[in-house]
């Protein structure tokens, strides 16, 4: 039974002791979670980054890398032929 008088200081710091700690292992938890809730959004942003990029690359590869390697050639064509060197010199474009 709970008897004022005998009340001390001992026991008034066993108490705040004995609600230390739960109450810091509590605080500890609901600040990690907020540590982990950024940690989460960020790897969210992350894979959708990279969902982005690789549709992009796909889209590059797929529709874009044709005509670019069209037009290489094309160049590539166009250099051979001001390069050549027989009787007559071709002047460069």
């Amino acid at each position: 039974m709970f008897n004022p008088g005998t009340f001390t200081f001992k026991d008034a710091a066993d108490v705040l002791y004995d609600f230390a700690l739960p109450s810091f292992l509590i605080t500890v938890a609901w600040k990690s979670r907020g540590l982990y809730d950024d940690a989460k959004a960020f790897l969210i942003r992350a894979v959708n980054h990279m969902d982005v990029m690789e549709q992009s690359m796909a889209v590059l590869m797929n529709n874009h890398a044709p005509h670019i390697e069209a037009y290489l050639r094309t160049l590539a064509e166009r250099e051979s032929k001001a390069n050549v060197k027989d009787d007559h010199r071709v002047a460069p474009r």
